[in-house]
C-alpha cells in the first residue's frame, strides 16, 4: 500500500496497461492475437452467410 501511495506502483501500473493495450508486452501481444482470431472468425463466419443468403436469392 505504501507503494500504492507514492505513486511508483500507480505509474507503472498505468504504463504497463499502456504498453499491454498498444501489444508492446508478452501479454499485450497474446491479447491482441486472441481478439484477432475473433475478428477473424467472426468474418469468416460473416461471409458464409453472405454466401447462402446469395444462394438462396439465387433460387427465388
Amino acid at each position: 500500500m505504501a507503494m500504492a501511495l507514492s505513486g511508483t506502483e500507480a505509474l507503472h501500473s498505468v504504463f504497463s496497461a499502456i504498453a499491454d493495450r498498444a501489444g508492446n508486452t508478452e501479454r499485450g501481444r497474446v491479447a491482441r492475437e486472441k481478439e484477432n482470431e475473433r475478428i477473424a472468425s467472426f468474418m469468416r463466419t460473416a461471409m458464409a452467410s453472405q454466401e447462402r443468403v446469395a444462394e438462396f436469392q439465387k433460387k427465388l
